[in-house]
């Protein structure tokens, strides 16, 4: 990263100090200062760590530290804005691991996906990866020349081209030390084509590489106002000078020239309707390549809102006649259509489970749109020959919505089922819906459930962890758990969409002029079929894999942006509509009926954990110990209130389960939440905590016939106030019952009760008493508990923590002394105090600092005393790293409270 990227106007003026400041630190070899300055911008800014990742991960390695880190770092900022700089930083992580074959397959992924000049950091960091098994390595330069490395010990490289040998007089040597260097201008009509070299039979690295088709072009376009605005790039050449060329459908055409962009790209793009002189409402946006022909911005063609809402107007007999008042007959035919271009695995998959599963009524229809995977054409046409599919092969790409308007006019009286080739379908999965689709009159489409279906989604919004194995198992779930059930849903989702031919007929095939390559063209077809009376409804009991995101790469952004925007044009009120439907969630009972299903037809023993909603150390505790018992073969359920504050809502998760619906209304379902635990049969259960939980239903959970396990965390047992700070806003000393009636009545309370004290404590000593064990942490909170409650017995017992020896401090030759203060430090932590500390320090010029590893209730106020650093927030497992880092002198606990 250089400087000037830091200087953006976008960035927070503290991101761009802290990264300059870090510069200036490298700048002198001042390591530690670096790292502890993007450190703090990493945990600062999350949203900027593709910015940052790559310097932080390069002083990580320079420092020598921490390799797995610098990894990790790089690897998340490879995956999200891919560059040469940032995958050298990767390799560079690989070899510290000692981990040679991901590095050398980091740096083919690399040159396949970016141009590479001589001088780039992933040029250099290349030539650590020649080996005898690799003599050398080749990449394009963005001028379109193939340059390339070899030992110089080697004979000179042969170089092919789609597998014919270059004349060897074309390629240029040189020598640099211990290297030779090549270079290979290439002529126009080699642009397309693999290029590979070797050395006496040996591949160089880098073998077998293609410019990508379009140079990973990349864009997003909006409209505001009179102008379009957004972003374009070729990920291939970010720097390249790009021009624009308009067409509008008269024939008109205006040029726009971006400049080269030598601050981050993508470039900025900013096109004022009437300075163009372009007179149409739809704009063909080309862009010149470095290949000398033109791409096609993704998103295009730009539509104006006059050719956004072409062909809403009814235009077709039935629209007039509305739904059919009875259900109509079903078609003796239902054809299943699938349109396909590339990815041969996914879509083998997905035909072979829908011809494992069609019924006899039922036919299967390919839509071959001009692929390029010549193995997935040869598959084609070996079924289409065996008559498994009709095959319908377009010669050149037409898009993705004319292959599904092919489809549905290959047979005008059939259903259709349109589904994607990233599918794959279970069991009768045919006949549930269209049992679903006949359900009702007005029905016009339906929607099954699926691991990435939009709003159909199931078990989370998206899960791209669920496996085939795991779909079919959900599908037989849904089918025996929720047999004929179907929910309204606003419009139908298109990885997998049941059409009536009847909704078709009065609706009309997918727009094809407006969302031609795809995107937004069912939820248009589903809002158009809304106004002539048809409904949309998810059938609850089928499950459909969907692997989802494939088939558009990196341009689905672009897609998605378009879709959206032309939505909303043709449909007024279009977002609104959705968010009001997921806010009421109509679906979220069924969700619940298979979560609960999956809960009870668990075979392991269970463990109810209790606990509050909020974030902290009791929350650390209550998932390491899901985790251990986890590993002892128990499934872990926890309980805790939907929100913090809310005592009418809880919700029940399973730790290592996306299960999030399990949702219950207070006190209307708490029969159904305890008829699902008594089902479990528990083993036991664990109270960590009862804050905001409904009273109620603690005494009924505690009523059950289960061992009850108590691990205390605070002093809410006993202080309505949690921390036995009072009025003043320290510890209150314990002085007695009146004078905590006295605290409570000055402050209130803060366990989300009216309660008084007495009656607090008598309601503690009860559930206390149910317990076979009570565990604290501390021997001071056995001590103070056993105070209030002396007719129970505590057992000391650390919070699952396991002892670490302390971290050697390094003595450097600071000039001042360094204090650590830990965790995340608000006002009974101590935040005044050390606020007054720092302010005491600055004021009387003592070599003094502090340094909280972690953050505080107010960060920039501390900061300005200029005598606090704050690392940020940090993970489990972060803290001790952190620490040592730090390397302080001393470590300082100004909590105003008896910490447990």
């Amino acid at each position: 990263m250089s400087r000037l990227d830091r200087s953006e106007k976008s960035l927070p003026p503290d991101l761009r100090r802290l990264l300059t400041e870090a510069d200036e630190a490298v700048a002198v070899l001042d390591r530690s200062t670096a790292l502890r300055l993007l450190d703090r911008a990493w945990r600062r800014y999350p949203s900027h760590q593709t910015l940052i990742a790559p310097s932080y991960a390069a002083q990580l390695l320079a420092e020598g530290s921490d390799p797995r880190a610098a990894f990790d770092m790089s690897e998340r900022a490879v995956d999200l804005a891919p560059s040469t700089n940032t995958t050298a930083v990767l390799i560079r992580a690989l070899l510290a691991l000692n981990d040679q074959d991901s590095a050398h397959a980091q740096f083919a992924i690399a040159v396949n996906r970016h141009a590479i000049a001589d001088t780039d950091e992933l040029a250099l960091i290349a030539t650590d990866l020649l080996s005898t098994q690799h003599p050398g390595w080749i990449g394009i330069r963005a001028d379109l020349c193939l340059i390339g490395v070899q030992l110089f010990s080697e004979p000179p490289v042969t170089v092919m081209i789609d597998g014919a040998t270059l004349d060897h007089d074309r390629i240029v040597f040189d020598v640099n030390g211990p290297y030779r260097t090549f270079a290979v201008q290439l002529q126009a009509d080699e642009w397309s084509k693999a290029f590979t070299a070797h050395s006496e039979h040996r591949p160089l690295l880098g073998s077998g590489l293609r410019i990508p088709s379009d140079f990973g072009l990349e864009s997003v376009t909006r409209e505001e106002g009179h102008s379009i605005r957004g972003w374009v790039r070729f990920n291939w050449a970010p720097n390249y000078p790009m021009t624009l060329h308009i067409t509008d459908e008269h024939g008109l055409r205006y040029t726009h020239r971006l400049s080269a962009n030598t601050n981050t790209p993508p470039h900025s793009l900013v096109i004022h309707r009437a300075k163009t002189g372009l007179k149409g409402h739809r704009w063909q946006i080309t862009v010149d390549s470095p290949a000398q022909g033109v791409c096609l911005l993704p998103g295009s063609p730009f539509l104006w809102p006059v050719a956004a809402k072409e062909g809403l107007t009814p235009a077709h007999s039935r629209a007039s006649k509305g739904t059919p008042k009875r259900i109509p007959r079903a078609p003796s035919t239902i054809d299943v259509i699938v349109p396909v271009y590339d990815g041969l695995d996914e879509t083998i998959a997905c035909l072979r489970s829908v011809m494992a599963t069609l019924p006899r009524h039922a036919r299967l229809i390919v839509i071959d749109d001009a692929t390029p995977n010549d193995a997935l054409a040869d598959y084609l046409d070996e079924l289409a020959a065996h008559r498994a599919i009709s095959l319908i092969r377009h010669t050149t790409n037409k898009g993705f919505v004319a292959s599904v308007n092919a489809g549905l006019q290959l047979n005008p009286s059939h259903d259709a089922i349109l589904l994607n080739a990233d599918t794959q379908v279970f069991g009768d999965w045919l006949s549930r819906l269209q049992q679903a689709a006949y359900s009702d009159a007005a029905i016009g489409t339906v929607t099954p459930w699926s691991n990435q279906g939009s709003i159909a989604s199931y078990p989370g919004v998206s899960d791209p962890t669920v496996t085939p194995h795991d779909a079919e198992y959900l599908d037989t779930l849904a089918a025996h758990t929720l047999r004929g059930q179907r929910v309204m849903i606003p419009v139908g989702v298109g990885f997998c969409l049941y059409i009536r031919r009847d909704c078709l007929e009065a609706t009309g095939l997918l727009n094809e002029a407006v969302f031609g390559r795809g995107y937004g063209e069912e939820t248009d077809f589903c809002m158009r079929a809304r106004t002539r009376g048809y409904r949309h409804v998810l059938a609850a009991d089928v499950y459909v894999y969907h692997i989802g995101s494939r088939s558009f790469g990196r341009k689905r952004e672009a897609l998605l942006a378009r879709s959206q925007r032309l939505v909303n044009l043709r449909h007024p009120g279009f977002d609104q509509f959705i968010q009001q439907f997921e806010a009421k969630d109509p679906i979220a009972p069924c969700r619940r009926q298979l979560d609960e299903k999956r809960i009870a037809l668990d075979p392991r023993p269970a463990v109810l954990l209790i606990s509050h909603a909020l974030q902290g150390g009791v929350e650390r505790v209550v998932q390491t110990r899901a985790t251990a018992l986890q590993a002892q073969g128990f499934q872990v359920l926890i309980l805790r209130p939907a929100t913090a504050g809310n005592r009418r809502q809880v919700r029940l998760s399973v730790a290592g389960l996306q299960a999030t619906d399990l949702l219950y209304q207070l006190p209307l379902e708490m029969a159904r939440l305890l008829k699902l635990l008594k089902r479990r049969r528990l083993d036991h259960l664990e109270v960590h905590h009862f804050l905001n939980l409904d009273p109620h239903l603690m005494d009924a959970l505690l009523a059950l016939k289960t061992p009850v396990d108590v691990q205390i965390h605070d002093y809410a047992w006993l202080c309505p106030q949690i921390t036995l700070i009072d009025h003043s806003g320290r510890y209150c000393e314990e002085k007695g019952l009146a004078a905590c009636q006295r605290c409570v009545k000055k402050i209130g309370t803060e366990i989300g009760e009216r309660l008084s004290v007495p009656a607090l404590r008598q309601r503690s000593a009860r559930w206390l008493a149910r317990a076979r064990a009570i565990r604290v942490p501390t021997r001071d909170t056995q001590t103070r508990f056993q105070t209030y409650f002396p007719s129970l017995s505590f057992q000391v017992e650390a919070l699952g923590v396991s002892p670490t020896a302390a971290p050697q401090a390094r003595r450097s030759h600071r000039p001042t002394v360094r204090v650590a203060v830990i965790g995340a430090i608000g006002a009974h932590k101590g935040y005044d105090v050390l606020l007054q500390c720092a302010r005491d320090a600055a004021k009387r010029r003592l070599a003094l600092e502090f340094v909280v590893v972690g953050f505080t209730q107010d960060d920039a106020t501390l900061e300005r005393t200029g005598r606090v650093f704050m690392t940020g927030r940090y993970q489990e497992g972060e803290a001790l790293p952190l620490l040592r880092r730090e390397d302080p002198d001393w470590v300082f606990l100004p909590s105003v409270w008896p910490e447990t």
